[in-house]
């Protein structure tokens, strides 16, 4: 999921550069713990099928990156592609896959200027 932010007008002076430049990473971690949090509450609603994705699977999430950076959720798990259902496996298997990753990535982009804008509560008193 891509995210661009456009960076003009008044508000974003230089004066403003440091505190602008903190919220925009601070939104993209908070978008990126709802993306986290969300992938956990759709594996618990399938946890218990038989190909359901392990606890090993969920602990691997986590959100890579730092700021300045993009910010990427991370599973390093090497079944993650048959559990999403892109693996060639997966035609030759009785799981079609779960679609965690786009569901999720297709639900943060519709919620995340929500999300960002809460952050940007937390942000607006240190513009003024």
């Amino acid at each position: 999921m891509d995210i661009t932010v456009n960076l003009s007008g008044a508000v974003f002076d230089y004066r403003y550069d440091s505190a602008v430049r903190e919220f925009i990473d601070a939104a993209k971690a908070d978008v990126a713990e709802v993306g986290i949090n969300m992938m956990a509450a759709s594996s618990a609603a399938f946890r218990y099928e038989a190909s359901a994705p392990t606890g090993n699977w969920l602990r691997g999430l986590r959100i890579t990156g730092g700021a300045g950076t993009d910010l990427i959720i991370e599973d390093p798990v090497v079944y993650n592609s048959w559990l999403e259902g892109v693996s060639t496996r997966n035609k030759t298997s009785r799981c079609r896959g779960y679609r965690i990753w786009r569901l999720t990535a297709q639900k943060l982009q519709a919620n995340a200027a929500g999300i960002a804008g809460r952050t940007l509560d937390r942000y607006i008193e240190r513009l003024g």
